[in-house]
């Protein structure tokens, strides 16, 4: 049933048959181990040397939750993984339908899949990138089952829940839209038999695919997660979901709803909780508050969420103050300050392996420094950036940042390309940006329209939209200078 490889643990919750000990359905997987019928994936472990699968369950139970390869979500960890032959693969389903067989083992697939994507208790409240990494072998068979139970008429709850467990993966391995569709395919079989607490867990997880997106439907799917969350009285995904909500709000320029689900997610928000969830309380309540020019109620919450970080250090905290201290810098004009803030938030970042967090504070670097006419190590930042965000769907963010260093290289054609490109994702805001994006937006803009007649400009916007956003990030970055249309002086 595995769609590529497959890890011992996944492979003994498929094909064990609940009248058989575990001896007998590990022997018969050695056996076909033996005959090469079943293949050692050489990534993962030495394919010109015998496997020994007991050998290999003891490693794995011994290494147990935390201690290694065997730590993440479920009980079915890592270790070396199988694979079959293409034509082994068809014949072996061949017969699966044959014995009408097929659809149990799909559902045992399904029930796997569940139990190595549905995160912990302990996990929902850690950063999950690793994990992300540890997982991203079995995308592949995660897709095989949801498309399954995206077949079956009988399981609509059974999508619902996979869809909702597996939610968090998709754009940690840079699959963010591939995650918005699954989670859209899902949500289109809820009903009123749904349970409340699946249903909550699919909204939030679509809504928080939605990075720093705004349409009405991610604004409904955030509020909802929020009802639903208040009615079960989980009090942290509570809190997450107004989160969601008070972002998704705020991006829209909405101040009283913005107040409002901010006022319910401090209600929400345990002051003893991990830096995880502080960094998000920090993060959520001063974009909110900035957006709307509530600058004295930010700085008071960024100067106790600084005091916390110095008493209780830790890496997340360091990239979360780096970020949130940079961005206040800069809204206030002191970008050397900016720059020596996000500086430090990014050495953590890169220590945690936090792409999302790595990626903004690179674009928010870059922009930086273009304020500072530092031009040459703007480029280099920028580069970086769109390096990592084209990964995970946030390049486009990026986009109005890039116009801004373009137009300050002299490269105006290129940025109202950019700029263009930017108005595509920005359709639902039009003309209108959140804090940190407002001056490189005004500013490039300004700019271009001084530098074109209105039907050069309006021409240029729309090559830009119909180009894809890593073509205009590169010719932002790469792209020829027009000699005609030389960048007038940046303000500073």
């Amino acid at each position: 049933m595995f769609a590529g490889s497959f890890s011992l643990a996944a492979a003994e919750a498929v094909a064990a048959d609940p009248e058989d000990g575990e001896t007998d359905s590990l022997d018969r997987l050695q056996a076909l181990v033996n005959k090469s019928l079943v293949l050692v994936d050489s990534s993962t472990a030495s394919a010109d040397k015998p496997l020994a699968l007991r050998a290999e369950r003891r490693a794995r139970t011994r290494e147990g939750p935390g201690k290694g390869p065997a730590a993440g979500a479920g009980s079915l960890g890592e270790g070396a993984r199988l694979r079959l032959l293409d034509s082994t693969h068809a014949f072996a389903i061949e017969q699966l339908h044959v014995a009408g067989e097929h659809g149990l083992v799909m559902q045992r697939l399904c029930d796997a899949m569940l139990a190595i994507f549905e995160l912990s208790a302990t996990q929902r409240g850690q950063h999950t990138g690793g994990l992300a990494r540890a997982r991203a072998p079995e995308i592949g068979n995660l897709r095989a089952a949801l498309d399954w139970l995206g077949s079956q008429p009988a399981m609509a709850w059974r999508h619902v829940e996979l869809a909702g467990a597996a939610a968090w993966v998709w754009p940690r391995v840079g699959l963010r839209q591939e995650g918005l569709r699954r989670c859209r395919d899902a949500l289109e079989r809820v009903d009123a038999a749904t349970p409340a607490a699946l249903e909550a867990r699919l909204q939030l997880g679509f809504a928080r695919q939605a990075y720093r997106r705004a349409t009405e439907e991610d604004c409904a799917a955030a509020e909802r997660a929020a009802t639903l969350y208040a009615q079960l009285d989980d009090r942290l995904a509570r809190f997450h979901a107004f989160s969601m909500l008070t972002s998704r709000r705020a991006l829209r320029g909405e101040e009283a709803p913005t107040m409002a689900a901010l006022e319910a997610m401090a209600d929400a928000f345990d002051p003893a909780a991990n830096e995880i969830q502080w960094g998000t309380y920090l993060i959520t309540s001063g974009h909110a508050l900035f957006q709307f020019d509530r600058a004295e109620e930010a700085l008071a919450l960024q100067e106790q969420g600084r005091r916390l970080a110095s008493v209780h250090p830790s890496l997340p905290a360091q990239a979360v103050m780096g970020l949130t201290g940079g961005e206040t810098a800069a809204l206030d004009g002191r970008f050397d300050e900016a720059l020596a803030q996000s500086q430090s938030g990014l050495e953590a970042a890169r220590q945690l392996r936090a792409s999302g967090r790595i990626g903004m504070l690179l674009g928010h670097m870059a922009t930086y420094l273009t304020e500072l006419n530092r031009l040459d190590e703007a480029v280099a930042h920028a580069r970086e950036a769109v390096d990592v965000r084209a990964q995970d769907g946030t390049l486009w963010m990026q986009l109005d940042q890039l116009a801004q260093l373009a137009c300050a290289r002299g490269r105006l054609r290129e940025a109202a390309l950019a700029l263009g490109r930017a108005e595509v994702h920005n359709a639902w805001r039009p003309g209108w940006r959140e804090v940190a994006l407002r001056r490189p937006f005004e500013l490039a803009t300004a700019a271009v329209r001084e530098a074109f007649a209105p039907s050069e400009l309006q021409a240029l916007y729309a090559q830009g939209a119909a180009m894809g956003d890593v073509e205009v990030a590169r010719l932002t970055l790469d792209g020829a200078a027009t000699a005609a249309h030389r960048a007038p002086e940046m303000p500073r």
